[in-house]
């Protein structure tokens, strides 16, 4: 019973945290996109700034760089090209260990659209991206975070 009530109060703990954190993620914290539209940024090369302004949403669970602890999320530094769920010392969903995802391209992309779609059950709390040219620029600067 004593390990229940343990095991209880450590999900109320991170589900009060997430639902805290989600609150405070809104999009108005965070400067403005540039003002090209869709199309004419999608025709550029990707802008590496703009994803790492991007990249103060996703911040706020989880950390970019080398060596860093996990946070409610785990690090994403060198997630690139990496199997999803590869952290030994971090804690993840079932539906996330059983995902078989490789974190490339087309994979973040569309996680990044819409997480509860490509890992129904995990426990992402952010909603998704749906302007393409800001996800494409997330996926870059996520893929410059690597230690080559």
């Amino acid at each position: 019973m004593k390990f229940f009530i343990q095991r209880l109060v450590k999900q109320l703990i991170l589900f009060l945290t997430l639902a805290f954190f989600s609150a405070c993620s809104n999009s108005e914290s965070i400067p403005p996109a540039p003002t090209l539209s869709t199309e004419q940024r999608l025709e550029l090369p990707p802008d590496m700034e703009n994803g790492r302004r991007l990249f103060l949403t996703c911040a706020i669970c989880h950390e970019d760089t080398e060596g860093a602890a996990h946070r409610i999320g785990p690090t994403l530094w060198n997630v690139y090209d990496h199997p999803a769920a590869r952290h030994r010392d971090f804690t993840y969903s079932t539906a996330m260990k059983n995902s078989g995802i490789v974190w490339n391209g087309p994979m973040l992309n569309a996680y990044i659209a819409e997480p509860a779609k490509v890992v129904p059950g995990g426990r992402m709390v952010y909603k998704g991206e749906p302007d393409p040219a800001n996800r494409r620029d997330l996926v870059a600067y996520l893929a410059s975070l690597t230690e080559d």
